[in-house]
């Protein structure tokens, strides 16, 4: 999932960025990330240097470099509620390096179990649930779900 994605999925469902979130199938946790970086206020694409912008002939990179870290100080490192679980130890070994990259691995914790076993959940209460399931071949192959699409 692209992060822009995320963080719109976030915005439109509502989530109060101080409220505690679970990814039952994080993946690579972009939920996750996008969360952490709102919750922190941290800019999205905050480690974005390719803008194209930058090309304009009079851009000026020290302009931007201080208006970037103009709004990187305005961030905290308050803590957060934000869980991942992941059925696959690959996929979650990715995740942890993903939040690392995105400095939000000590804001996202990350376990790992399966989303039809409550037991392998954070013994925690959550006020929101946000995750992309599975879809498609991988789903219908295995599930029999072949053309069925509901629209909820």
């Amino acid at each position: 999932m692209k992060p822009l994605l995320a963080l719109a999925m976030l915005e439109l469902a509502g989530y109060d960025y101080g409220k505690t979130l679970i990814d039952l199938m994080c993946g690579g946790a972009t939920i996750l990330i996008e969360a952490a970086l709102k919750a922190r206020n941290i800019p999205h694409n905050y480690l974005r240097r390719d803008f194209s912008f930058t090309k304009i002939n009079v851009f000026d990179s020290r302009v931007f470099e201080i208006f970037r870290e103009n709004f990187l100080s305005q961030s905290n490192n308050g803590v957060y509620k934000i869980y991942g679980i992941e059925k696959f130890e690959h996929h979650r070994e990715g995740a942890k390096i993903n939040c690392a990259k995105a400095g939000v691995d000590d804001t996202v914790f990350l376990n790992l179990g399966d989303a039809l076993d409550y037991r392998t959940y954070p013994q925690e209460s959550f006020d929101m649930i946000a995750t992309n399931p599975p879809y498609g071949v991988r789903m219908a192959i295995k599930h029999g779900l072949k053309n069925s699409i509901h629209s909820f």
